[in-house]
């Protein structure tokens, strides 16, 4: 690993030989406008603006692109690979430089590769708050002293910095790179964008770096039009004022009081001209050394990919950092013969399921037969192209280790001792797997993903991935899934049911989910292939877990233990599992997968309504935000569709469920009869009456739940 600094031009040159590219695992460009421009005033004042983490390399070790594009390039024998620092280089390349010059006549194809974001060209403002004392190039009196640029702050310059986009519709604009009315030659199309430019005072930055140097480039064409102007102004503003020509050319011509006192208008027109020059020099030699500001780089050697990423949150903790998926998505690159990993594992989700009888017998009414993985979250909700966090690092990587890592379905040494470790779920040991390992074993991992999507939504009322009460529950129903003979076995199916409702409700994976996930992967394997059910101690346990699924930590009576959101979302869920009936449309059945798809809307639904409690004081609102308040408690919710649950509003239970029928309480565990149930008795309290209620319904709950379980044990 080498520290060293190097000046922007060297990274740019390098770039534009391929020489320094991106690896294709990057994300693509993110930063908005206001994030460009505050590096840009950044920049120009001369303040670092952090380091870049480059990796020597070949060009077989990742595909790779070009930096500010989505273009595939192929690098140098010999390359470096930008790993991070790709949203500061690409801007200050996008700024600095025109790629657009490369073949104005082709513009449009670059530009379709050209990230959006950086579809515009930048400029400093040479006037633009001049009266405000934000006049940084002293255009005012044309006289620059560089050294006044350090008594700026960014905060104060960014209102000079302007951009224009570049736009497919507007390339008749002086600014757009196929501006040419009167099909020009170079020179004179160059002159009239300087003029146009001049005449807004809008000094171009996206010539300060060029492969092929202009005789005169742009920001010097425009700044000698805006110093012509400015100078002669200047002159008529001073005309019979001796004292203020004095005070403005003393500068370039200290003996100017001599030669106003000899009345001397040659050598007075020559100090003039001397000052306009001057200042276009000094401003365009300052904006010529930015290209020289250097930049701090940490250099990896060859091979040292999995040290990137603790590298990098050590530099840069505030930047987007290079996650393990990433890192992983690198190695895999390096076979260039394979689609790039997200792609391979997005076609693999993207693939219908074909739904075993077995996994649907139990169903009471509706059977489906295909199953979509994608329904379930594993990619953002804003781009189908992009796994969600959850998925990559959570799911994908975990059970990605633990297959490179073992021989499958051997979860035992000869000795009995577990041969998955905890260590396979690791930053270290996911980030040593090789090309081969990650390339070999994806197929399998995300098909047994996929699979274990599909169960969770048919039998376990799980509507998203993201809902899923904890998330290492995926790797032992995935581990064993992936087992065909299992995948279509009604037995097999009932047992890892079982297993799932016993860890969730009795609490076992509220704490260290991941040593409880490796072990469960060996007992529930070996379960199903033996006879002996090696979770009955959780059976036991269910509904009764201390500081978790206790009767008094779902009444909110035990203040050092308030139930979380994994016991709401089993309940919620487990009803769901039960296809249960609308409140108050008897023929609409719910399910997982019908939300799943979008066919379906629900909501949780606070079964005695939290407008009751206004007696004591409280508004709704404040008793909703309150975990500790007994109606917030998971034993007083229940999924119903958004229409029954706008019609129900806040009436009480004693009067909505008069309309409700009796299947339909029945499905949803509510304990009747409904008018001795929900009745509030003479003798009671408020808080007494939401106690017993509750109570009442956690005895359905538990009645059900064990008498399922029991059968799914056989």
């Amino acid at each position: 690993m080498k520290f060293e600094s190097v000046p922007l031009y060297s990274i740019l040159e390098e770039n534009s030989e391929n020489k320094i590219v991106l690896p294709n695992f990057q994300r693509g460009y993110v930063w908005d406008e206001n994030k460009q421009r505050e590096l840009l005033a950044s920049f120009l004042l001369g303040l670092p603006i952090g380091n870049i983490l480059m990796l020597k390399g070949t060009k077989d070790y990742f595909s790779a692109r070009e930096i500010c594009s989505q273009e595939p390039v192929t690098p140098k024998e010999d390359c470096i690979y930008l790993l991070d620092g790709q949203q500061r280089i690409s801007t200050l390349k996008a700024v600095f430089s025109d790629d657009y010059d490369k073949e104005p006549e082709h513009w449009k194809s670059i530009w379709d590769k050209t990230f959006g974001k950086l579809r515009k060209r930048w400029f400093i403002n040479i006037a633009f708050d001049a009266d405000e004392d934000i006049d940084i190039f002293n255009y005012k009196e044309l006289y620059f002293d560089r050294n006044r640029i350090k008594e700026y702050e960014p905060s104060q310059i960014i209102t000079i910095l302007k951009n224009y986009p570049i736009q497919a519709g507007n390339k008749n604009m002086w600014f757009h790179p196929a501006f040419n009315p009167a099909d020009m030659d170079d020179k004179s199309r160059r002159n009239k964008i300087a003029k146009a430019a001049s005449e807004e005072c809008m000094v171009p930055l996206y010539e300060l770096f060029q492969t092929e140097k202009k005789i005169k480039p742009l920001y010097t064409l425009t700044l000698e039009r805006i110093a012509n102007t400015r100078y002669q102004d200047l002159k008529n503003i001073t005309e019979n004022d001796n004292e203020k020509i004095i005070y403005i050319l003393e500068k370039v011509q200290p003996d100017i009081r001599e030669l106003i006192d000899d009345n001397d208008s040659i050598a007075i027109e020559r100090a003039w001209i001397n000052l306009n020059v001057k200042w276009v020099n000094e401003v365009s030699s300052f904006l010529e050394s930015i290209m020289s500001q250097e930049i701090a780089q940490i250099v990896l050697p060859k091979d040292e990919i999995p040290r990137a990423f603790a590298i990098f949150e050590v530099i840069n903790s505030g930047g987007m950092p290079l996650g393990e998926y990433d890192l992983i998505v690198a190695k895999a690159a390096r076979n260039r013969e394979l689609p790039p990993l997200t792609e391979r594992i997005i076609r693999i989700l993207n693939k219908d399921i074909e739904i075993p009888p077995a996994l649907t017998e139990r169903l009471v009414t509706e059977k489906p037969k295909i199953f979509k993985p994608m329904n379930m979250g594993a990619t953002i909700k804003s781009d189908k192209n992009e796994l969600s966090k959850s998925f990559k690092r959570k799911h994908y990587l975990n059970l990605l280790s633990i297959f490179s890592n073992t021989e499958y379905g051997e979860p035992y040494d000869q000795n009995g001792k577990v041969n998955i470790r905890g260590e396979y779920l690791k930053r270290t040991k996911i980030l040593s797997l090789s090309f081969d390992e990650i390339n070999n074993n994806t197929e399998k991992t995300v098909r047994s993903l996929s699979r274990t999507l599909c169960f969770l939504n048919i039998r376990c009322g799980i509507i998203s991935l993201s809902e899923l009460p904890y998330q290492l529950m995926t790797l032992p129903i995935a581990y064993t899934l992936l087992n065909d003979n299992f995948w279509t076995d009604k037995e097999k199916l009932d047992r890892i049911e079982y297993w799932y409702w016993a860890s969730l409700f009795s609490g076992t994976y509220q704490f260290e989910q991941d040593k409880t996930a490796i072990k469960d992967i060996a007992l529930l394997y070996s379960w199903l292939e033996k006879n002996d059910n090696p979770f009955e101690n959780r059976f036991k346990d269910i509904l009764c877990a201390p500081k978790f699924s206790s009767l008094d930590v779902l009444l909110c009576k035990d203040d050092d233990n308030l139930h979380g959101a994994g016991i709401l979302k089993a309940i919620l869920q487990y009803v769901l599992s039960k296809q249960p009936r609308d409140f108050l449309d008897e023929d609409c059945r719910f399910s997982a997968w019908n939300v799943s798809e979008d066919r379906l809307k629900l909501q949780d639904h606070h079964i005695c309504p939290l407008s009751g409690a206004a007696k004591l004081g409280q508004s709704s609102k404040k008793i909703r935000d309150d975990k500790s308040h007994i109606l917030n408690s998971p034993l007083n919710r229940t999924y119903i569709s958004s229409v029954s649950n706008s019609v129900i509003s806040d009436k009480k239970p004693e009067n909505y469920f008069e309309y409700v029928s009796e299947s339909s309480r029945f499905g949803h565990c509510i304990p009747t009869p409904i008018n001795e149930k929900f009745k509030k008795r003479k003798d009671e309290t408020e808080q007494q009456y939401y106690d017993r209620v509750l109570t009442e319904r956690y005895e359905e709950l538990y009645k059900k739940i064990k008498e399922e379980l029991e059968q799914l044990a056989h």
